[in-house]
């Protein structure tokens, strides 16, 4: 395993990216949609350098059958309603191909009646494949490796690393 990105460097971009939010959302309420379950740790340090009104709910998604086809976009769960001048800003920890937050932010469209804005803690660009703007992004991908720690798991593990790093090749 190799260290990407380091806990302190992190944790100084996570507050760069709420400085850009709040100027962004110049003390207009804000509804947080964190995307389970790699958004966890991240969602959980932006909201708290979010000096905004600010309610956060958590979605959980799924587009795969049979692990390998992708199908209709399910919502676990019920979106929360809105909330008067409320916009909304979804937390992922990584897009890549771009098309689960595509199919998301359809639908958050169809049921706010507004766009939604996407937070990425990474953007992971060599895969996309779908037109899918990352408005908020913590760091740019430009290879193919894959990562985890800082949420971002392999089979369910790693979630718990404090940093992000690279699984080599022997590790997969």
């Amino acid at each position: 395993m190799r260290t990407l990105y380091t806990a302190s460097q992190i944790a100084s971009r996570v507050a760069e990216l709420a400085a850009r939010i709040e100027a962004d959302h110049n003390g207009k309420p804000l509804l947080v949609l964190g995307v389970l379950k790699g958004s966890l740790i991240f969602l959980a340090d932006l909201v708290r350098q979010l000096r905004l009104p600010l309610r956060y709910e958590l979605i959980a998604l799924s587009s795969y059958r049979k692990k390998t086809d992708p199908g209709e976009l399910l919502v676990y769960g019920e979106l929360p309603e809105p909330e008067p001048d409320e916009e909304v800003l979804i937390v992922e920890d990584i897009v890549d191909t771009g098309g689960t937050m595509a199919r998301l932010t359809e639908l958050l469209e169809r049921h706010y009646g507004q766009s939604a804005k996407i937070c990425a803690l990474l953007d992971k660009r060599t895969r996309r494949n779908h037109h899918t703007v990352v408005d908020y992004a913590g760091f740019r991908l430009d290879s193919d490796d894959f990562v985890v720690g800082y949420g971002l798991d392999y089979d369910g593990h790693y979630r718990n690393l404090p940093y992000i790093s690279v699984l080599e090749e022997e590790e997969l």
